[in-house]
């Protein structure tokens, strides 16, 4: 068996998938920590907001209807663990452009060893 790691701009990617979307809301644990994400519309840019309830991380994505994609490619920091930064990253396409039919990709990364 061959061991296989990845990295990215000096992170180690350390899960990612792909999620086949038919409603609006999913939802991914990472290390025992529950993620929400609901997809929202209204008038306004697109955009997500983030939040923290309890242990529970919720992100709401609003007016992602882009068939072309779209989300946040570059990393954001989530957590802490073990002395290193947790990031997440995104990217959504909505097929056909329109309803609650969509692709997500994302990836979770970590940063280097603040601890030394």
């Amino acid at each position: 068996m061959f061991e296989i790691k990845s990295f990215i701009d000096g992170y180690e990617v350390v899960g990612s998938g792909v999620l086949h979307l038919g409603v609006p809301r999913c939802k991914i644990v990472f290390d025992g920590m529950p993620i929400e994400m609901e997809f929202k519309n209204d008038l306004g840019a697109v955009r997500y907001d983030m939040r923290v309830e309890g242990r529970t991380l919720y992100f709401d994505l609003y007016n992602f209807k882009n068939s072309l994609g779209e989300g946040r490619v570059e990393p954001i920091v989530i957590a802490q663990a073990q002395g290193r930064s947790v990031l997440f990253s995104f990217y959504v396409e909505t097929l056909g452009g329109q309803g609650d039919v969509r692709v997500m990709s994302y990836s979770f990364l970590l940063g280097a060893n603040e601890n030394g």
